[in-house]
């Protein structure tokens, strides 16, 4: 079986209605989309209780010009049609904040940003949910336990059944 080309089914663009118009954002270069993943990686680490200090460095806040410029960046040639357009400021840090959502993070997480109203809040669980999805198993932590209690498991059989093939060597 071959590999089908990507353009086939892959859209790296990220279409934000704004009015009767429909504005289609380009993933932006490389550089630009790892610094995204940093940050709002590092963002929602602080906002879902890590202590800041543990946090790999967040970028200082931004002055209007490297706000703009970062915008400009991710927004590529949307930045001058929204301009033409004359979109509203307030907008066009809405479409820009939705496209650094999706580059840093994912097309979901940018969705329920916009449909949010830009509310920060959605982009990371709250506590109660947290220990709520740890209690019952159902979120990251209890599936980590789960497997290494199956580990455990596993690793006390003893005898020379196929389980024991499984085993890594010097075990």
């Amino acid at each position: 079986m071959a590999f089908k080309d990507l353009d086939e089914f892959f859209d790296d663009t990220l279409a934000l209605p704004v009015g009767n118009k429909l504005y289609r954002v380009p993933s932006p270069p490389a550089e630009i989309g790892l610094w995204c993943q940093r940050v709002l990686g590092a963002g929602i680490a602080i906002s879902g209780g890590h202590d800041p200090d543990t946090v790999p460095a967040m970028p200082q806040d931004f002055n209007d010009e490297e706000e703009r410029d970062l915008y400009e960046r991710l927004l590529g040639p949307v930045w001058q049609e929204l301009h033409d357009d004359q979109v509203s400021w307030e907008k066009i840090k809405m479409i820009g904040m939705t496209a650094f959502v999706w580059v840093g993070g994912s097309r979901d997480m940018a969705e329920k940003f916009w449909n949010s109203g830009a509310d920060p809040k959605v982009l990371a669980p709250n506590r109660a949910d947290r220990r709520s999805a740890a209690s019952t198993g159902t979120g990251a932590a209890g599936t980590t336990k789960a497997a290494g209690s199956t580990s455990t498991t596993r690793s006390r059989r003893t005898g020379t059944g196929p389980s024991d093939s499984r085993r890594s060597p010097g075990k």
